[in-house]
């Protein structure tokens, strides 16, 4: 009886110990959104990707993969929301295209992080979606690493012509 109420003491120590860790093992959160565009094909449109919650950002790698056969990347304008570094894929055809900040000391500022700008294909058929995702490859926030975040948005073909038109 005695070994029983021993076992079950120690199980519950240690269960504590185990939950105690576990929750101190929470790392930040970052949060990033681009919510879905329209436009007609051969438009040029414009996905503004958000920083939305951000716990002190030091450094970040978001990688961009896209329908290439609906969408053409045609530039990135950084949103210049972080101070420091910032460099980009040295070419918009590259695939994923890769985005790189390196922020001077930990930053919290949320906002407009870049603007994509995109041609949608002449040939896109009306009703297309053409999807996008955003890979936080890593992110470093008050020195925690950040991995595997993903963002999924689209681009949406559409006709904006009234009926009768």
């Amino acid at each position: 009886m005695k070994k029983r109420i021993g076992c079950l003491l120690l199980a519950s120590v240690l269960l504590l110990l185990g939950m105690t860790v576990f929750a101190g093992a929470e790392s930040p959160t970052l949060t990033i959104e681009a919510a879905a565009v329209d436009g007609e094909a051969g438009d040029t449109v414009t996905l503004t990707v958000r920083l939305t919650a951000n716990p002190g950002l030091t450094s970040l790698i978001l990688s961009l993969s896209y329908d290439s056969a609906l969408l053409t990347l045609t530039g990135a304008e950084n949103g210049s929301l972080l101070e420091g570094w910032y460099q980009a894929s040295p070419s918009p055809d590259t695939m994923p295209y890769r985005m790189v900040w390196v922020a001077s000391s930990s930053q919290s500022a949320t906002g407009e992080l870049i603007r994509l700008e995109f041609r949608i294909s002449e040939g896109a058929p009306l009703g297309a979606v053409a999807s996008l995702t955003l890979d936080i490859a890593e992110a470093y926030c008050n020195g925690e690493k950040i991995t595997g975040m993903t963002v999924q948005t689209a681009v949406n073909v559409i006709c904006k012509h009234t009926y009768g038109a």
